[in-house]
């Protein structure tokens, strides 16, 4: 039986993406969550950062990160914490993360497969879904990161038409 992250390596083939193997110590040890994983870079609107994929073969359960190329300055944190809420309230599918700790800024996208089989719709919609909303917001949580005061005013930008 195919695993979870060879079904998905086969299905994002098609992309003619460069996929590194992340064994199973490091999806766990970057805090990310389970191992073992699949880790890309993708470029989009004049931006590069790391998409990472990560398989819970146990769960039966998909984890797709992009990882924000720029960490948060300790002193940025509150402000992009509201600006991250703010998007977050809005989200349809995925969520933002941020670690107050290090300041690194995530989006995440589950999908639980449990024990229907895994379909090229639903990898291309979780990595899909997942690279759409990092590229719409990424730009807008590194402006609240050098953006004098709170981060509401970042956060309005978004509903702007």
């Amino acid at each position: 039986m195919l695993t979870l992250l060879k079904m998905v390596r086969a299905m994002l083939a098609e992309y003619g993406w460069s996929l590194l193997e992340l064994p199973a110590e490091v999806g766990l040890g970057s805090g990310l969550g389970p191992g073992p994983g699949l880790a890309t870079t993708i470029t989009a609107a004049g931006a590069s950062w790391p998409l990472v994929i990560l398989a819970d073969e146990q769960e039966r359960v998909l984890l797709c990160y992009s990882i924000c190329p720029r960490t948060v300055p300790s002193d940025r944190r509150s402000a992009v914490a509201e600006v991250l809420t703010r998007i977050n309230h809005g989200l349809l599918i995925g969520t933002f993360e941020l670690d107050l700790d290090d300041g690194e800024v995530r989006l995440r996208t589950s999908q639980d497969v449990g024990h229907a089989p895994l379909t090229a719709h639903l990898v291309r919609s979780l990595v899909g879904r997942n690279i759409a909303n990092a590229e719409r917001h990424f730009p807008t949580v590194e402006s609240a990161m050098t953006a004098p005061g709170p981060g509401q005013g970042a956060a309005e930008e978004l509903r702007r038409p």
